[in-house]
């Protein structure tokens, strides 16, 4: 399972035990996920009453659809699509309180029953079987008094004092684990000697990769060091991290953008650069853009990344996404410049931010969708007078992981650049074409599909080429394509295994005025393509192509005629079209589908093989 909320995952492994179809081996494996999620749970009030907090501590994203918070008789089931990424915090508070914009990851009560989640007593956190994951029990006593807080049947019953901690600072002390993982830390808070079984890798920002960090003392002064500890060395730097309690006044980094391949463009990797939170306040990406912009003169575009705990994902947060104490982030220029040593105030990074002027856009989004992940691409239409602001995407640049790749990705590549959201000026007089790929840690069976249809351009064509199979699709808004990706090409580099691109996919999107030259190019009869894949078992894929709108059926006899079903018997538009059969319920043999459109009529065979 890729989301540690999930109960269990089913594995089957299916081979041919000989060079003949039908002939296979299945065997399948039901492997029960029974561990318990680590998670935290924490009371603050530095926002108002009543605001609890909930801190994913594993290396993997928690789905808490169906988990459930108790305090006596007062419940609260989270809803579907509730998720907590990896380092995340979920903020649960009283919305009548407190202002909902306290961070960007909240949930809000306002209904009376369920405030009551806050009142003095016990709050358990339950996963979707029941079982208890987390606990903190709530005093009411005067404001600044410590809570006492109780996770995994362990209490911290530290002390405030009279100051009132707030969401960062209770953040920094208590997600910080001697858990075995990654880790980052400047070079100045210990000594490597002193962790002889870690492997300390930096960022150079010169050379675009993670390396090995040697321990020669002539290198930059204060590197930012990665490494993997294992549960004694996780310990033994607890401890140190424990006696050093400072909290840093100001955000400390070293950044600089440069054109390594001098050719006038900051492109791909090139400045990029690896940084961390070293003070004790949290601030949204946004605030810090902005300080970031009003210092360094003539940058514009900046944005901001983050990789997963295990360096096995990286993607690009949101402008009003927080950035906590101690979190490690990656900070991307688009213009370039010499080193830059800055020093930014706290103060600084608590200015408001402006909110920007919603452009109105038309958006297409495409989806990626596996068994149980999915990836998707954003193309959006903008008027003439906005700026193209296209979001990068490094899932596919392998120098950034320091493990294997675990996801599915769909990006498309222009000029060398990945992106995940790219957009298009409706005055274009071009057509745009944005070849995709596609890449997934396993193989089988994935599906393309249209997720979201609004507003595209009147007259405008979206066609999506498949260079595989020498088809092109029109998509419109209920459009989708099953297809089988093979990874036949991973390859084991710098011990960081990526899993082979596929590129059959061009996404091209044509403006009306270019839409009659294009279309000349399209067949001018109907056409039933050969089933894929064929053999098949026990699902097959039939595409055809229509150059009008029309009544169409698709039928399926078996070898001596006799009618075995009927798939399709409907109105369907112009352009590309795709149904997939099931099967399951025939035995093997040759079938015949039939495709009857107007006075036409044509067939193609199929073999099912089981």
């Amino acid at each position: 399972n890729d989301y540690e909320g999930l109960a269990s995952g089913i594995f089957s492994l299916q081979n041919l035990s000989s060079g003949r179809f039908g002939d296979f081996i299945t065997h399948t494996v039901l492997v029960s996920d029974d561990e318990i999620p680590e998670v935290k749970l924490e009371l603050s009030e530095d926002h108002g009453d009543d605001i609890l907090l909930i801190h994913n501590l594993e290396s993997k994203e928690i789905d808490l659809k169906n988990w459930e918070l108790e305090n006596k008789d007062a419940r609260i089931i989270f809803p579907r699509n509730t998720m907590l990424g990896v380092g995340e915090t979920l903020v649960v508070f009283n919305s009548i309180k407190n202002d909902s914009e306290i961070v960007s990851n909240s949930y809000g009560i306002s209904d009376e029953e369920d405030l009551k989640i806050f009142a003095s007593g016990l709050i358990q956190l339950k996963n979707d079987g029941n079982e208890k994951v987390a606990e903190i029990e709530i005093l009411k006593k005067e404001k600044n008094e410590s809570q006492n807080l109780i996770s995994d049947n362990r209490v911290n019953t530290s002390n405030t004092g009279n100051e009132s901690s707030n969401i960062t600072e209770q953040r920094r002390n208590n997600v910080e684990t001697t858990n075995p993982g990654w880790k980052a830390l400047f070079k100045s808070e210990i000594s490597i000697d002193d962790f002889a079984s870690t492997e300390f890798y930096y960022w150079d920002v010169n050379e675009l990769r993670f390396r090995i960090y040697e321990n020669a003392g002539s290198e930059v002064n204060d590197h930012l060091l990665i490494g993997y500890f294992d549960k004694d060395a996780s310990e033994k730097l607890q401890k140190l991290k424990s006696k050093n309690t400072d909290s840093a006044k100001s955000l400390n980094l070293s950044i600089k953008s440069l054109d390594l391949d001098e050719n006038g463009l900051i492109q791909s990797t090139e400045g990029l650069n690896l940084v961390k939170n070293n003070t004790s306040v949290a601030f949204s990406a946004q605030q810090l853009i902005n300080v970031l912009q009003a210092k360094l003169e003539q940058v514009e575009n900046i944005s901001v990344y983050k990789s997963s705990t295990n360096f096995e994902k990286i993607t690009k947060v949101d402008a009003d996404a927080m950035i906590f104490s101690g979190d490690l982030f990656w900070l991307k220029f688009n213009s370039e410049f010499s080193e830059q040593d800055l020093s930014i105030n706290v103060e600084e990074l608590k200015n408001p931010v402006v909110e920007q002027e919603k452009i109105e856009k038309g958006v297409l989004e495409l989806e990626l969708k596996s068994k149980s992940t999915s990836s998707n691409l954003v193309v959006t239409f903008i008027p003439e007078e906005a700026f193209p602001d296209n979001s990068l995407n490094f899932k596919l640049n392998k120098e950034l992981y320091l493990s294997n790749l675990t996801e599915t990705v769909l990006a498309t590549n222009v000029s060398n650049n990945r992106y995940d959201a790219f957009e298009i000026n409706v005055n274009s007089g071009n057509i745009t074409s944005l070849p995709i790929e596609i890449v997934s840690p396993v193989s089988g069976e994935l599906e393309l599909k249209v997720n979201e249809w609004g507003d595209i351009p009147e007259g405008w064509v979206i066609m999506i080429e498949d260079l595989k199979e020498d088809k092109s699709y029109e998509i419109h808004e209920n459009w989708s394509l099953k297809f089988n990706y093979s990874n036949v090409s991973a390859t084991n580099e710098d011990k960081v295994m990526l899993p082979s691109i596929d590129d059959r996919f061009t996404l091209k999107v044509i403006p009306k005025e270019l839409v009659v030259k294009e279309e000349e190019e399209l067949p001018s009869n109907v056409e039933l393509h050969q089933n894929y894949p064929n053999p098949f078992n026990p699902t097959t894929v039939i595409s055809f192509y229509m150059p009008e709108e029309g009544l169409v059926k698709l039928s399926v006899f078996n070898i001596v005629g006799q009618p075995v079903a009927v798939l399709l018997n409907e109105t369907r538009a112009r352009g590309a079209h795709s149904y997939e059969w099931d099967a399951s319920d025939m035995p093997s043999g040759i079938y015949i589908y039939q495709l009857e459109v107007g006075t036409k009529i044509m067939t193609r065979k199929m073999t099912l093989v089981k």
